[in-house]
């Protein structure tokens, strides 16, 4: 029984904030709307990379192309990473298909033939011509798509006020990021759309106010998680839909029966009745839509095979990655969910969605050699599984993924990982993506030009602000909008770094 007021307010505020099962308008500032009628559906799905990705044990120096300069040779970069250094041995994928199938008579194409993680992680690389660099041997998939000009890979990137070089830091006339390699201080910065103050609101939860009307009204909204609630998501106005990857749970339970009850003891001219009334109405509503459209995917993925010739979704177990120690699962759970909500979307008249999901395990101070193969073996695989659903659908090239993490990790081993730093390399893949290297590689030198202090916490020189600009300007964000999404956009050379190709 509720006897105080304020105590069924709170109980109804907290209800709604942990079912998450509608966006909640709140009280504050509305962007004028830029009335966007778009006739054609595209999609981006942001990874983050939870923890801080060691990007250089992800992307390595091959030396096929000398214009990269001596600061990223391959005999730089294994001088100064001691027992991380991954062999510049080229593993050539081997991923010709036939009817979306692997071909397997050759035995297993994806394993390693060593005897461990560590042993995997350090193998060899898949080398992309042209590019002087090579993907980690346990991303063929990622590599293949780089091969196929489907994936771009955004070297040096981190975040970024303006354009910085050692010297300017040294003489302190230039900006810098706040807060600089903290976790979460630089998620967050990344997130609110600006590396120089902290945000309540997202740059893609800024671009749904302005978009409010974009999808008809339709209950989903036009942003969704699969991993909690992100500040990225988060607008003036509109709250993201935060869903998990079992519908079940979008069941009324014993507490929403009991707050309805309680609803209806409120006298009929309350506006707290109307209002919780609308806002249980359309959780409900999407909840019947939620747990119709997980019912009638069950087939969907029939007949679709992954990387292994195995069902699409199938996690595949140590012996067949040649592991000593399984991967993690919940990153390729969570991209099967959002190709499902892809194709509700497509077949519901929607026209644009954003989508984010996470996978955590990044922050490799120690045992990196065990650890991280795991995550990029993972990231790899999902990334292939996404694709291959998506191009199952006909939207090759309206689905656009990418990668985002808190920062890069130092140069330098700390004798059984690495260290919280400032650059890295992000990912870009899609049809829509012109496939690639783009950025400078970085002088890996430890106390060289481009290292902040004395263990390689390299200085980017592209900020994330223009990855994240270069892809909403293929989602259509005109110019106008951009600055509102990322206020710091103008202190950059280029707001469209040309990995996108134009629709």
């Amino acid at each position: 029984m509720i006897h105080e007021r304020r105590d069924f307010i709170k109980w109804i505020y907290n209800l709604s904030v942990a079912t998450a099962l509608s966006p909640v308008v709140l009280p504050q500032e509305l962007y004028a709307d830029s009335s966007n009628n778009f006739s054609d559906y595209k999609v981006l799905v942001h990874i983050l990379l939870n923890g801080g990705n060691d990007a250089f044990n992800m992307v390595i120096a091959d030396d096929s192309k000398s214009n990269l300069g001596m600061g990223y040779s391959y005999a730089n970069y294994a001088s100064i990473r001691s027992d991380l250094t991954v062999s510049k041995d080229n593993l050539t994928p081997k991923l010709s298909t036939f009817n979306n199938k692997v071909d397997l008579s050759g035995g297993n194409p994806y394993s390693t033939g060593a005897n461990s993680n560590a042993d995997s992680y350090r193998r060899g690389i898949y080398s992309i011509p042209d590019t002087g660099i090579g993907i980690n041997g346990l991303m063929p998939e990622v590599a293949q798509m780089m091969l196929d000009k489907n994936l771009a890979v955004l070297a040096n990137i981190g975040t970024l006020v303006q354009p910085v070089t050692k010297d300017q830091i040294r003489a302190r006339s230039a900006k810098l990021p706040i807060y600089l390699f903290s976790h979460n201080s630089q998620r967050d910065l990344q997130a609110g759309g600006r590396a120089d103050k902290t945000s309540l609101t997202g740059w893609a939860g800024r671009l749904s106010d302005n978009w409010s009307n974009v999808n008809g009204g339709d209950v989903l909204g036009n942003n969704i998680s699969f991993s909690g609630n992100n500040l990225s998501l988060v607008g003036a106005m509109v709250n993201p839909l935060i869903l998990t990857t079992n519908p079940v749970k979008y069941n009324m339970d014993s507490s929403e029966q009991q707050m309805r009850r309680a609803i209806y003891q409120i006298s009929s001219d309350s506006h707290i009745k109307n209002y919780i009334n609308r806002i249980i109405g359309r959780s409900h509503n999407l909840a019947d839509q939620l747990i119709e459209q997980w019912r009638s995917s069950e087939q969907l993925f029939d007949g679709l095979s992954d990387s292994y010739g195995n069902p699409l979704f199938s996690i595949p177990d140590s012996d067949t990655i040649n592991f000593n120690n399984g991967i993690g699962s919940s990153l390729i759970r969570r991209v099967e969910a959002i190709a499902k909500m892809i194709d509700y979307g497509r077949n519901n008249g929607v026209k644009r969605q954003i989508f984010f999901v996470e996978i955590g395990g990044f922050d490799c101070h120690n045992s990196q050699l065990n650890s991280h193969p795991q995550k990029l073996r993972e990231l790899s695989l999902a990334i292939d599984k996404l694709q291959r659903a998506i191009d199952s659908f006909g939207l090759t090239d309206k689905v656009t993924g990418f990668t985002t993490t808190d920062f890069g990790r130092t140069v330098a081993s700390n004798g059984d990982g690495t260290d919280h730093a400032w650059a890295g390399h992000n990912l870009v893949f899609g049809g829509a993506v012109n496939g690639g290297l783009y950025g400078d590689m970085p002088d890996l030198t430890l106390e060289g030009v481009q290292d902040y202090g004395k263990n390689g916490r390299i200085i980017p020189t592209i900020s994330v602000d223009q990855q994240l600009a270069t892809i909403s300007k293929w989602f259509g964000v005109d110019d106008i909008l951009m600055e509102k999404l990322f206020p710091n956009i103008g202190n950059f050379a280029s707001r469209d770094l040309g990995f996108m190709i134009p629709s």
